[in-house]
């Protein structure tokens, strides 16, 4: 509302820029306009063709500065006047140069304003605060968005902190609009956009806000771009007391004749009188009189449920008293977690997730038929393991002669029983376990691949848990596609091939006393099946290594591995790692040379049993070819490929 420059300044007409804010605000649709550096005295309204003009200035003997007013659309003025739900305040702010007591007066005397409003009632602060309220909204996360413009200033964080004391927003910062919308200030020097003109209002009601944006299009003489925001108001739902019924009539009580012929003859005598005026006066009359005849003959109806407060009460109670219940055992939950008991987390878990259910599955033939007699059901069974353990799976030729070749420096067997038999107390058969032992581990080393955790000195599921976390973050770091196979095989440890462990101890220059030794641990073998205090006839065991020996998983950690080297002679699939000896761990051009530089393949990861564990090749080609060849007796269980 800056006046307009004619050749004579003292006949300059104010209030007729009106009619040009009129002009825009039609235009562009806009049903309330907050206005600011008006410059006019004292206060006062003005009506114009479609909206009405209010202002509020200094007093008639101060300058013609700053000043605030609003345009309202004419339809609209009906719903100004009080008592509205909806309260909007037009703000001029000082300037950054003012002086930090004016600041302060101003603030002040705006929040003074902010409480007199009630907390329920929506509450919209628009005007040029002559602030930066910058894009920091981790800092403010409550009340700017996240496509804030700038720094923050000092003007800015007097008006920050008083929205996080109020709970109020910038709806400035909450919408995705372009940047050329969300600024509506250019400095005449820098000629660098600000957001200076702001619509705070209750964080609450930000979700009736639609959208908040400028319109640099609005021509009326002003340096200050239109903000426009857009707010769907919900009306709020009116609650009306309902008028209190009738008592209800015990109808139960119309089975009785002697009752239904007094309550006849009572309505009979009441409808005498009836009136002749109007039909609403006769219907009134008749239905009085049927419903006071009824109550008197028949009484009232009794309520079916007396105690339903005591029913409410106690299921009030009982909810109550479940949630407590809930709220300490997470607590003692947390707090035995935290100081690192974990027994005590582990039991208060299980009085969380109750007793484990166990699940009986019926016998059933090999044509799956169920089985119910006894002597039916043993004979099931040891047909069962003598299939799974009579059976001799075969290596073939091919398999074996592919394999590691002999080491070149054999391990001194009698060096080895030197050093950990006493010459006067160890008897022959105390020595033997140990020596086969520590000859196996010796062995094992040689053929276990880096990735190989499980029984296997120093080593973890952690470890692998670690690489398999650290590959899938540097994967996802450089872009780049990551494929894992999990992968877990059929009674991996009753499947071993007997013959082609042996003939591979062999082939990686296992001594021939030792080899005897573990080979006498599986011959001639046999077992039986007891089920129901009854035992099944014996039965030869032919394939696997023995459950519970010690041997058992490092023979079958050496069969695996041979296995495995196998599986992948011809394949290259997997992850490569550079990495250098150096030092130079942050400077990843040295990765691009040719000298010092060590290329790793990370392909499997076995935890926390040989048998189990995951591959990472770099496709979803190579992630199919992942299988255990069958020329080894085993077939995949279950096989789970994701993609990272």
């Amino acid at each position: 509302m800056c006046p307009g420059l004619t050749n004579d300044l003292q006949q300059v007409d104010d209030s007729r820029k009106t009619a040009i804010i009129n002009r825009e605000l039609e235009r562009l649709n806009i049903d309330i306009a907050a206005l600011q550096e008006t410059r006019l005295l004292s206060s006062g309204s003005l009506r114009e063709q479609d909206y009405t003009f209010f202002w509020q200035g200094n007093e008639t003997e101060e300058l013609h500065m700053h000043g605030v007013g609003f345009s309202v659309r004419n339809s609209l003025l009906p719903s100004v006047e009080p008592p509205s739900k909806v309260n909007v305040l037009s703000i001029y702010a000082p300037i950054l140069s003012s002086p930090a007591e004016t600041k302060d007066e101003f603030y002040e005397e705006l929040e003074t304003t902010i409480r007199e409003i009630p907390a329920t009632e929506q509450l919209y602060l628009l005007g040029d605060f002559n602030v930066r309220v910058g894009a920091d909204q981790e800092s403010w996360p409550h009340s700017i968005g996240p496509f804030g413009v700038g720094k923050l200033n000092e003007n800015g964080q007097r008006l920050l902190e008083m929205c996080s004391y109020h709970d109020l927003c910038v709806t400035n910062t909450f919408f995705a609009t372009k940047p050329q919308h969300r600024v509506s200030w250019c400095h005449p020097r820098s000629r660098h956009w600000h957001q200076l003109d702001l619509i705070v209002t209750r964080r609450p009601s930000l979700n009736c806000v639609l959208t908040t944006r400028s319109y640099h299009s609005a021509d009326c003489d002003t340096d200050h771009s239109l903000v426009n925001c857009k707010v769907r108001f919900q009306p709020k739902r009116i609650h009306r007391s309902k008028q209190r019924g009738h008592p209800r009539i015990n109808i139960a009580r119309t089975k009785m004749p002697d009752l239904c012929k007094r309550f006849a003859d009572s309505t009979e005598e009441a409808l005498r009188d009836c009136p002749t005026n109007s039909a609403e006066e006769r219907w009134n009359h008749i239905h009085g009189a049927i419903y006071n005849s009824a109550m008197d003959t028949l009484g009232r109806r009794e309520r079916q449920n007396p105690d339903w407060k005591a029913r409410n009460d106690a299921q009030r109670l009982a909810r109550r008293s479940a949630n407590d219940y809930w709220l300490n055992l997470c607590q003692s939950i947390q707090l035995a977690a935290d100081c690192g008991n974990i027994r005590a987390m582990y039991d208060s878990l299980k009085k969380a997730f109750g007793p484990s259910i166990t699940k009986i599955a019926t016998l059933k033939t090999a044509s799956v038929d169920t089985i119910t007699d006894r002597g039916k059901q043993m004979e099931r069974w040891a047909e069962h393991y003598q299939e799974l353990y009579s059976r001799e799976n075969v290596v073939t030729t091919a398999s074996v002669e592919t394999n590691s070749e002999k080491p070149s420096t054999p391990w001194p067997a009698g060096k080895l029983l030197a050093t950990t038999a006493s010459p006067r107390r160890s008897s022959k058969r105390a020595r033997v376990p140990f020596y086969i032992t520590t000859c196996t581990s010796f062995y094992s080393k040689r053929v276990y691949p880096e990735a190989q955790c499980g029984f296997r000195a120093e080593r973890s599921t952690i470890d692998m848990i670690f690489s398999l976390r650290q590959l899938q973050e540097k994967c996802r770091e450089q872009r780049r596609p990551l494929y894992i196979a999990f992968i877990d095989l059929t009674k991996a440890f009753d499947l071993v091939s007997r013959q082609g462990l042996f003939t591979l101890l062999q082939r990686i220059g296992c001594p021939p006393k030792l080899l005897r030794m573990i080979s006498s641990f599986h011959e001639d073998m046999h077992g039986t099946v007891q089920y129901d205090g009854s035992s099944s006839d014996p039965f030869s065991i032919r394939s696997g290594v023995k459950q519970g020996c010690v041997l058992a998983p490092t023979l079958f950690g050496i069969f695996f591995s041979l296995l495995l080297s196998y599986a992948f002679i011809q394949s290259e699939d997997g992850v490569y790692i550079h990495t250098r000896n150096d030092g130079s761990l942050f400077k990843l051009a040295h990765l691009r040379a040719k000298t010092k530089v060590r290329k790793v393949l990370i392909r499997e990861m076995l935890w926390p049993l040989p048998p189990d564990g995951s591959m990472s090749p770099r496709s979803v080609t190579a992630a199919e070819k992942v299988q255990v060849d069958l020329r080894w007796g085993y077939w995949v269980l279950k096989r789970t490929t994701l993609s990272v």
